[in-house]
This record gives C-alpha cells, sequence and structure tokens, in this order.
C-alpha cells in the first residue's frame, strides 16, 4: 500500500500538488525498465563519467547570467552526469520534455485524491519520491507570477530555501530550484510555454544518498526524446 503525506503549498497556494507517496505496491506496480522498450534506455555510452566530487553541489548553487531572469544562473548538462549512478531509460511527459529515470524505480499508480493536488506522474523505490505536477496558467495568473522574477519573489517571501536558476542542456527554459527548510523536499520548475509550470518534487532529499540521483535527473533534462 502507498501511504500519503501533505505538504505546505507551494507558491502560497499549489505546494500541495506535491502529495508524497512513500512505497510502492510491488504486486502491482511496475519498474521502469519493465516498461521501457530497449530503444529508449538512456545512451550513456558516450558520456563520461562525472569528474564532479560532489555533483549536487552544482544543483544547489547558482551564478552567471540569463536573459530569461536578473538573478544569478548556473549552467547543468549531461556533461555532468553520471553514467555509473544507475542504469537510465528516456520518460517523456506530454511531448514537452524528457528525463533519463532508474530502470528499476516503480511506476506508482496516481490516485485521484493526487490527481486533484495536481499530481500527474509519480516515480520511486523504497522511500525515494518523485512526484510530477502541473501548476496551471490561471493559478500562477491568480498569484500575480508572469516571470520567472516573480516567481522568484514569491518563493523568496514564502520562506523556500537554497533558491537557483539553471540553464540545462538543449531546454528552452531556464530551471527553478528550491527547497522547502519545513518538509525537506526538493522542487525544480520550469516553464510549460502556455504560461503555466511544471514541476518535480523529490522526497526525501535530505537523504544525501538519494541527492546524486537528483541531480543526475536534473542534468538529463532535455527536449523531447524519441
Amino acid at each position: 500500500m502507498k501511504k500519503f503525506t501533505s505538504l505546505l503549498l507551494i507558491l502560497t497556494l499549489v505546494l500541495s500538488l506535491c502529495a508524497v507517496s512513500a512505497a510502492a505496491d510491488n504486486d502491482t506496480a511496475k519498474t521502469i525498465g519493465e516498461e521501457t522498450t530497449r530503444d529508449m534506455f538512456f545512451d550513456a555510452v558516450a558520456l563520461r563519467e562525472s569528474d564532479e566530487s560532489d555533483p549536487i553541489t552544482r544543483v544547489f548553487r547558482s551564478s552567471g547570467a540569463s536573459a530569461y531572469t536578473s538573478y544569478a544562473t548556473d549552467e547543468l548538462s549531461l556533461d555532468y552526469y553520471d553514467a555509473t549512478l544507475y542504469e537510465g531509460a528516456w520518460k517523456t511527459f506530454d511531448n514537452e520534455y524528457s528525463i533519463a529515470l532508474p530502470t528499476d524505480w516503480y511506476t506508482y499508480e496516481v490516485t485521484e485524491d493526487e490527481k486533484d493536488f495536481g499530481i500527474l506522474y509519480s516515480f520511486g523505490k523504497d522511500d525515494w519520491v518523485l512526484n510530477i505536477s502541473w501548476i496551471t496558467a490561471s493559478s500562477m495568473s491568480d498569484l500575480g507570477v508572469k516571470g520567472y522574477d516573480d516567481l522568484i519573489e514569491v518563493l523568496n517571501n514564502q520562506g523556500f530555501t537554497g533558491i537557483g536558476v539553471y540553464e540545462v542542456n538543449d531546454f528552452p527554459y531556464p530551471v527553478v530550484t528550491f527547497w522547502n527548510p519545513d518538509s525537506g523536499n526538493f522542487f525544480a520548475v520550469f516553464a510549460d510555454g502556455k504560461g503555466g509550470m511544471n514541476q518535480l518534487c523529490f522526497m526525501p532529499a535530505t537523504d544525501e544518498a538519494f541527492q546524486p540521483y537528483i541531480a543526475n535527473i536534473l542534468y538529463s533534462l532535455s527536449s523531447p526524446v524519441g
């Protein structure tokens, strides 16, 4: 059985989009590897092993400049992907973006209650969970968020920490990452090109063994694959 807890609202109203799935029902859930055709397995052969001794540090800090926001940005790319960490498979979402997820992670069924919170997809293994949600354009408008600067201002005002802005691979929109200091969960949000925002929620991100996986997944974010 899956277990659920609720979180604080993101952007005041919608952080509860990220309800927690804590465990897979192994009798019904399939792994990503079982669901994926072999030609969609992540091809890590051409990638060098990451030379970053602590790759997660690049996810949690920023520097440089961006045309999208006045906030400093850094670059994340497949150059920093650690191909030895796990066997990955590409998952593409709504023909908007792809990420490489571990093939031994489970795809969890999203319940109607979770869908009401905006959760579209849920993946994970044991205590590690990635929930993928969508924040609608109307919700963003209601909050006065018209761009990245507005988003970061709201996050700062709501007490979220470790805010970073990143350019990632060939992805057309910057990615904003931040911590919820109360729950210890880590978020990545980025525009959907329609006025709304896609949201990745990693929990529990305070687990140091989970952090390199979070970094790898963000390093792999790209335009749709396949």
